[in-house]
C-alpha cells in the first residue's frame, strides 16, 4: 500500500512525518516506563533472610511476684510431650520468656501441662487451641512464617491462655 509523497505508510495505512515521529516517542516514553517499572519490580520483590521461630511468650511475672527473695525455680512446659524448662525468680530478665515449640499450630488443640516450682508444687494442665499470630518477618510473600502464641501463668501456677484464638491473624515486620 502506497501513500502520497511526503507520507510513511504505516500498519494501518498511510500516516504524516509528524504521526510517525509521535508513534516513535510514544513508543521510546513507553519502553523507558516499562525499564523503570520492571527494575523497580524486582528490586522490591528481594525477600530479606529474617528468621522467626514457632513458639509461645510464657508471661511469669504474677508467678514469680510469689517468690521469696532470692528464691530460683524451675518449670517444665510441655507441649503435646514436647518439654522445655523454664529457670524462674523475681528478676525482671525472667518475667517472661519465650519456649520454641514446633509443634505448636494455629489449628490444633492441644496439651499443655506445667510443672515444677518449690518443692514441686506447680502441677497445671491446659487442654484446647491456643491463639496465635502468624508472624511473617519478611513480608507476606517471602519465606519465614512462624506461629507465635502466648499463655500466663498466674499466682498459683495455673496457665492460662492470653492469646485470643481467632480464624486468622497476621503480623508483618518487614516492609512490603
Amino acid at each position: 500500500m502506497r501513500g502520497r509523497p511526503g507520507e510513511r505508510v504505516g500498519w494501518l495505512g498511510p500516516e504524516s512525518a509528524a504521526d510517525a515521529y509521535r508513534a516513535a516517542m510514544r513508543r521510546r516514553v513507553l519502553l523507558v516506563f516499562m525499564a523503570v517499572w520492571l527494575g523497580a519490580c524486582s528490586a522490591n520483590s528481594a525477600c530479606t533472610t529474617k528468621p522467626c521461630k514457632t513458639g509461645l511468650s510464657v508471661l511469669l511475672k504474677d508467678y514469680a511476684a510469689t517468690l521469696a527473695a532470692g528464691t530460683k525455680t524451675s518449670l517444665q512446659l510441655c507441649l503435646d510431650g514436647d518439654c522445655r524448662t523454664l529457670a524462674v525468680d523475681r528478676t525482671p530478665a525472667h518475667a517472661t520468656q519465650f519456649v520454641e515449640l514446633t509443634k505448636l499450630d494455629k489449628v490444633t488443640d492441644v496439651v499443655l501441662t506445667l510443672s515444677g516450682g518449690p518443692d514441686g508444687a506447680v502441677k497445671s494442665e491446659y487442654r484446647g487451641r491456643v491463639g496465635t499470630v502468624l508472624d511473617q518477618p519478611n513480608g507476606p510473600k517471602c519465606p519465614a512464617r512462624c506461629q507465635v502464641g502466648t499463655v500466663r501463668v498466674d499466682a498459683k501456677g495455673g496457665l492460662q491462655v492470653a492469646t485470643p484464638v481467632v480464624a486468622v491473624a497476621t503480623t508483618t515486620s518487614a516492609k512490603s
